[in-house]
């Protein structure tokens, strides 16, 4: 899809100078093009909007990463929904929003979808990354097995006995659980107990 025409991210182009579509862009580590993003005007909004507290606005604005509790229950907390709302909000909400003074965003459509693309976006590298260091850390006792560490093709229950595009046959987690780990922990509580 193409972006809506009031979201724009500054420098957002490729080397030959075409645009980049919104839903590819959600992280930056190029300072200018941070700060080009988070304006005065998206602070204050993501000040009123998330309530922080000094020391956590302070320590933002000093290029801090805002440090966010995960719940295993489903629940998210609302501090990475506020500043995620913010974050996505086109240019013409964060002007709306920082001249008022109520502490709530409505969100249009395409607002909604591109925050649903973002929040998709980072929930999917958190996954990705948690099951590599998984791997890695399991590799050393596994060495020939070769675990799925993707989001994609159903993530944790990936099943498959076919070979990747990378000519690698990987093996799911449920898989692995049910072929190695059980296996394996049964044999120690027979040998230690």
């Amino acid at each position: 899809g193409s972006a809506p025409e009031d979201y724009e991210i500054p420098d957002s182009q490729t080397k030959d100078g075409a645009a980049l579509p919104v839903e590819d862009v959600f992280e930056s580590s190029d300072v200018n093009s941070v700060n080009e993003w988070w304006t005065e005007k998206r602070t204050l909004v993501l000040e009123k909007v998330a309530r922080l507290t000094d020391n956590v606005l302070s320590s933002l604005k000093n290029g801090k990463k805002l440090t966010i509790t995960a719940f295993g229950d489903g629940a998210f907390d609302p501090v990475l929904l506020d500043a995620a709302v913010v974050a996505t909000m086109p240019l013409r909400s964060v002007d709306r929003c920082s001249k008022g003074s109520e502490k709530t965003v409505t969100l249009s459509k395409s607002h909604q979808e591109i925050l649903r693309r973002y929040l998709r976006f980072l929930f999917t590298r958190k996954l990705e990354r948690l099951l590599q260091s998984l791997n890695n850390g399991l590799k050393d006792h596994f060495t020939t097995t070769q675990l799925w560490t993707k989001a994609s093709k159903g993530g944790l229950r990936y099943d498959s006995d076919e070979k990747e595009d990378d000519g690698v046959s990987y093996v799911g987690w449920q898989a692995f659980f049910d072929r190695h780990a059980y296996p394996s922990s049964m044999e120690v509580e027979k040998h230690y107990y």
